[in-house]
């Protein structure tokens, strides 16, 4: 996680980063390529927020896909093994918590973060997700998300066994 905060403290206005490699880059090139990089897709319909959360964890080494509605956040889900979605909860179409229901009876396994600028979430879209952040805190929802993706073997596992 340290060497995610510098990442993140080296990135530029424009979302460059410096002339030192990330930890990625340094791996022999055997295990490079046997490294998956971990898939965040991000749904929003502020094409700002997307493209600001494209740039910084891209920087970070994750694979970031993002959604305008729920409807093409399950199509992203169909074709994309996601290891975590950060769903804002007022998007077009479906809202938050009605996608994030449909999340978790196709995906169950997948971490779903709540991530809204909006301080009335409802309880019943709270108790659908892993976690809920606000929008603007983003070292927040960056360990956050790095501690759902690093349980996501144990989670599936669980969902394993209560199907079994």
């Amino acid at each position: 996680m340290k060497h995610s905060l510098e990442l993140l403290h080296r990135i530029g206005v424009n979302g460059n980063i410096g002339s030192q490699d990330s930890g990625r880059a340094r791996l022999d090139p055997m295990i490079r390529t046997t490294i998956r990089p971990k898939i965040i897709l991000f749904v929003d319909a502020e094409p700002f927020i997307q493209r600001a959360r494209r740039i910084i964890f891209e920087a970070l080494g994750y694979c970031v896909l993002t959604a305008a509605s729920g409807e093409e956040a399950f199509t992203l889900l169909h074709s994309n093994d996601v290891d975590a979605v950060v769903l804002e909860y007022r998007i077009a179409g479906i809202d938050g918590e009605e996608t994030a229901q449909r999340i978790r009876i196709t995906n169950p396994a997948v971490p779903i973060v709540l991530c809204s600028s909006h301080l009335a979430v409802p309880p019943s879209a709270s108790k659908i997700v892993d976690a809920v952040v606000d929008k603007a805190r983003v070292h927040a929802l960056l360990v956050l998300l790095e501690r759902l993706v690093d349980q996501r073997p144990m989670i599936a596992l669980q969902a394993l066994r209560r199907v079994v």
